[in-house]
């Protein structure tokens, strides 16, 4: 973050306190350190020491250097925090994360120190955060000590331009825990948790901000763990969770994120439920359950790109996988390119998409790409038993299902048994492939409804079936066609 925006944001963050702002520093070889610390030669040699003098709307200063020694423990706490702040009071680094460094001890358990505990407006900003750990055990209302290792933010105002590298949690939040705290330009990397490997937030927005390689073990999360907030501007790489390997988001928003090579069992780039996610990048994730891009539970996902995603993460575990690039349930999709993913076995459910049901919500597909998928039922899309599946199209928009490939039924689309596919207006399935049912092929008791609308015909072409129906296949019992000016 460049210094004319820290600036600012510590302008905003401590416009509410008192008029005359002290400074304080701190120097790990200060000469002659004497409080209150307000000057270079006089400097603190620990953070906490300088904190500890502080009044409300005080800035601390830190220069280049190690701090590993010092610290408090919270009130009712057990954990020792290498730097503990509890008021309206800023911790700033003069030159940044890569020459300043907090550093806690581990492993967890009873010797374990935190890097930084902040909370009631404190601010942190320009550190590096390395090596924090919590405690592992306690008994009732002693979580707090469980969670961030690197750093615990309650309430507190901005945590900004750090570095949180290598910080365990025997809980939550690895590198970071945020309750009410916004999480600004970080960078999270090697951080571990039983969820949020890379951070924990609740109620905090996130922005700006880079996770890689962190991981959530058993839990969710890999890289962060997000719920009732938004993520904004945030890239996740290489990490791994079992219910959203880059990113776990619960009742919240995401906005301009990228998920590449991540991994997961369900959600490889990102697992999100009843959440609106915009502009999302899903790269080259996997998993070995479902959506090796995304899983979603009645969210929103629109203006996205899910590409090269797959379900070959451990393959070989045993049954059917499902939605290489996407595992929807109760969800809308618009405007989205999904393209190029794949499942690697012939039992493997849904190339490009995979819709399942949940209660009353219908899954939608308005003016997508489906296209280039592979799988063994369904290369484009797989819509499984009982899920109503609708698709359509407006004007010059189009949802185009082109150039999927199926082992089996499907190679555009494939309903399971029972399942509904309603599709209308500007409809193409062109050049897919399948063994049965080129376009599209549905099972022994599925219904399928495809029609014109506002003169836009639903069309087949090329579609190519090595068994039977290069176009459809709908053969089997109790299965109900019904087209209306469609252009096979």
């Amino acid at each position: 973050m460049s210094s004319i925006r820290v600036a600012g944001l510590l302008a905003l963050l401590l416009a509410s306190s008192a008029p005359a702002q002290t400074a304080r520093y701190v120097w790990t070889n200060s000469p002659a350190p004497a409080a209150p610390y307000t000057n270079w030669h006089t400097a603190a040699r620990t953070l906490q020491a300088a904190v500890d003098v502080c009044e409300k709307g005080d800035i601390v200063w830190a220069t280049n250097g190690i701090y590993s020694s010092g610290g408090r423990v919270a009130p009712g706490r057990a954990l020792t925090n290498r730097v503990m702040v509890t008021g309206l009071v800023a911790v700033v680094s003069v030159n940044g994360p890569k020459v300043t460094t907090i550093r806690g001890a581990g492993p967890p358990g009873p010797a374990a120190v935190r890097c930084v505990y902040l909370t009631n407006d404190a601010v942190l900003s320009g550190f590096r955060l390395e090596n924090g750990h919590t405690l592992n055990a306690g008994g009732a209302g002693s979580e707090p000590d469980q969670h961030g290792g690197g750093l615990y933010a309650f309430n507190a105002g901005l945590a900004t331009n750090c570095l949180v590298v290598s910080n365990a949690a025997s809980r939550q939040g690895g590198g970071i825990y945020a309750y009410g705290t916004t999480v600004d330009d970080c960078r999270m990397e090697h951080n571990e948790a039983e969820d949020g490997g890379g951070a924990y937030l609740y109620f905090s927005p996130l922005r700006n901000s880079e996770f890689l390689d962190n991981l959530a073990s058993p839990g969710y999360g890999g890289g962060a763990y997000a719920v009732g907030d938004e993520v904004t501007d945030c890239t996740f790489t290489r990490n791994n969770g079992y219910w959203g390997g880059g990113l776990f988001l619960g009742a919240g928003e995401a906005h301009r994120v990228v998920a590449v090579s991540n991994l997961a069992a369900r959600g490889g780039g990102v697992a999100a439920g009843e959440a609106i996610l915009d502009d999302i990048q899903l790269l080259r994730n996997s998993v070995f359950e479902r959506g090796g891009g995304a899983y979603l539970q009645m969210c929103w996902l629109t203006d996205s790109v899910v590409s090269n995603n797959n379900l070959a993460w451990q393959d070989g575990v045993g049954g059917a996988a499902f939605g290489a690039g996407v595992a929807g349930e109760g969800c809308r999709f618009e405007t989205c390119v999904i393209r190029d993913n794949w499942g690697y076995d012939a039992d493997d459910q849904g190339g490009g998409l995979a819709c399942f049901p949940v209660g009353t919500w219908t899954t939608e597909v308005v003016n997508c790409s489906i296209r280039d998928n592979f799988a063994g039922d369904g290369g484009g899309i797989f819509v499984f038993t009982g899920t109503l599946c609708v698709a359509s199209s407006t004007g010059t928009n189009i949802t185009d299902i082109r150039q999927n490939v199926a082992t089996n039924y499907g190679g555009g689309v494939c309903l399971s048994t029972q399942a509904v596919f309603r599709g209308s207006g500007n409809l193409l399935f062109a050049a897919n492939e399948a063994a049965n049912g080129g376009g599209l092929a549905a099972r022994a008791g599925a219904q399928v409804n495809i029609e014109e609308s506002n003169g836009d015909l639903p069309v087949f072409y090329d579609n190519f079936a090595t068994n039977s129906g290069g176009g459809i296949f709908a053969a089997e019992a109790a299965t109900q066609l019904a087209l209306r000016d469609v252009q096979i």
